[in-house]
């Protein structure tokens, strides 16, 4: 049985607080029922050979409420996907606990304030999806230390400052952007001039090449 294993009874009380800040009883599509006590058969809920929960998939699933700060708990966990909801308030700075983080998606939410540091502790990230909220503030300058990331969306938030040494050094890099933050400023970086970006309704620079 998962219960037999503190480490899944860990996760099971973390996942319940996250039902109940997260107003779990007015889920649509993937519902759980909190009373079980095998939290891995939770809709949208992976888990690995330990019990330990890996993936949190709750896209458009009409979440609101707050993400409780216990997630940063779940330190097996790889994918976050609570993206087009109505979840609101800040980002705990717990998250930079999620040291396995591939996946972190948060996009189309009412999501406030700013970004916490903490996010450049997570050295295995590979996408970030926070478009789409009024997340205000300067991009954390340890977002430029994920070396691993290949997408980042930001746009249409509230962001502030300069961007020009920010990104340069993100080799993996992909796709940006950092549309519709009309106080982001700087250069954008020529290292990224040759991948997918986006910095149309800001103070940022445009200085690539045109074809």
């Amino acid at each position: 049985m998962p219960s037999s294993s503190p480490s899944a009874i860990s996760d099971l009380q973390i996942l319940r607080r996250f039902y109940e800040s997260a107003n779990g009883e007015k889920w649509t599509t993937k519902k759980w029922d909190i009373t079980l006590d095998d939290h891995c058969d939770f809709d949208g809920v992976s888990c690995n050979g330990e019990f330990e929960v890996t993936e949190i998939d709750l896209g458009k699933n009409n979440l609101s409420g707050s993400i409780s700060s216990e997630i940063g708990k779940l330190n097996q966990l790889v994918t976050l996907d609570l993206g087009r909801n109505k979840l609101s308030g800040s980002i705990s700075s717990e998250i930079g606990k999620l040291n396995q983080l591939v996946t972190f998606k948060l996009n189309g939410n009412k999501i406030s304030e700013t970004i916490p540091t903490q996010i450049g502790q997570l050295n295995k990230l590979e996408f970030i999806r926070l478009d789409g909220n009024s997340i205000s503030g300067t991009i954390p300058t340890e977002i430029g230390q994920l070396a691993n990331l290949k997408k980042l969306r930001m746009e249409d938030n509230d962001l502030t400052g300069d961007i020009t040494m920010m990104f340069g050094d993100l080799s993996n890099l992909r796709n940006l952007d950092l549309a519709n933050n009309v106080d982001l400023m700087g250069e954008f970086p020529d290292e990224l001039c040759g991948i997918k970006y986006d910095i149309k309704g800001t103070d940022i620079l445009d200085q690539c090449p045109t074809s």
